[in-house]
């Protein structure tokens, strides 16, 4: 009896390991030059973006002014990246800046977290993040692949994706060599 519940128990313990912290999948390039240091701005590019995979994010009455909130998404990416990351770090002034990171999110989907340590509205997030130099020279192209978190309302749980976003992305980046 002990040797089976110790095989489901690995057995279950292997899966969650395997789905666990594969959210960010570099597709193209590398992220190690930006391990040596440097700044980059942030642009979030939702226009492209649909709601469920169905319709539009606009015509969700809940997103129809998320361009508004944009600015305040992009500072909270470089907030929670900085505090995390060693030697990179974003900033909100082009000139500064080495890099840029390009997020094009192209779809997006909400549900209720009621069980949960954190309840409120939950937002997942799919789509890429390009890593241009000054030059305009792709340095890496990631994968967003179901980032999600959430927040009291549905603006706040987008807020806090992007957040769950830098700091994963500001700990691949200091792992790099």
């Amino acid at each position: 009896m002990k040797n089976i519940l110790l095989t489901l128990f690995f057995a279950a313990l292997g899966s969650f390991c395997a789905m666990a912290n594969n959210d960010i999948i570099v597709i193209k390039g590398s992220l190690a030059p930006l391990a040596k240091g440097g700044k980059a701005t942030v642009v979030i590019n939702m226009d492209e973006c649909t709601f469920d995979n169905k319709m539009p994010l606009r015509e969700d009455e809940r997103y129809a002014d998320a361009d508004k909130y944009i600015p305040e998404y992009q500072k909270e990416f470089v907030r929670e990246f900085n505090e995390h990351c060693k030697k990179f770090s974003c900033t909100g002034t082009p000139d500064e800046a080495d890099y840029s990171f390009t997020f094009n999110i192209s779809n997006m989907d909400t549900y209720v977290k009621i069980m949960s340590f954190k309840p409120g509205c939950g937002t997942k997030l799919w789509g890429t993040m390009t890593i241009l130099d000054k030059k305009g020279n792709t340095i890496a192209v990631l994968k967003l692949d179901s980032f999600e978190s959430s927040g009291f309302t549905y603006n706040l749980g987008l807020e806090e994706t992007y957040e769950v976003f830098a700091k994963k992305l500001a700990k691949r980046i200091n792992k790099e060599k």
